[in-house]
């Protein structure tokens, strides 16, 4: 993949289609994203350093939500009010939670999040640990285990159609 990118970037605006004879110019503005220091990864000789170069002419940090506490809150409030798809898994029950708009939903979540959900004025569904709940927009489960059943609900949830 990454000589195939770099192929691509170190040419003038052009590629050729495989199997075709002739190039097509195209426009392209490349951004990436990722949760480790491409610096380090360059460093570490994970990471080409000629394509290092040619991709980080931009840099833009943006901190994860976790070192953003008190975005967080706010972020699922908007969704939820705004009723756009929202999945969580896991723990994930306690942050809608705090957004004090889970009253009259359905949430599933880790066992030990049963307080904080009831708390909230949901109802706490007590499911298989690799089930999932949809009400609405809204689609939780207990654990990874449930990965599979939650993220197709989810893509369910967006409208996403997915054959085989």
């Amino acid at each position: 993949m990454a000589y195939g990118l770099f192929g691509f970037l170190q040419q003038t605006g052009s590629f050729q289609r495989v199997g075709s004879s002739s190039l097509e110019p195209v426009d392209v503005r490349i951004i990436c994203a990722t949760n480790r220091d491409p610096q380090a990864e360059v460093e570490a000789g994970r990471f080409r350093e000629d394509l290092y170069y040619r991709l980080h002419v931009l840099p833009i940090y943006l901190p994860p939500l976790r070192e953003r506490h008190e975005d967080t809150v706010e972020i699922a409030r908007h969704f939820l009010a705004a009723d756009k798809p929202v999945a969580a898994v896991c723990h994930g029950a306690q942050l809608l939670a705090a957004t004090g708009l889970l009253k009259g939903r359905k949430v599933s979540a880790y066992p030990a999040c049963q307080p904080e959900v009831e708390l909230a004025g949901a109802e706490f569904m007590g499911i298989a640990i690799d089930a999932a709940v949809t009400d609405r927009n809204l689609v939780t489960a207990p654990a990874w285990p449930a990965h599979p059943a939650w993220i197709a609900q989810f893509l369910k949830v967006l409208g996403t159609r997915i054959e085989h």
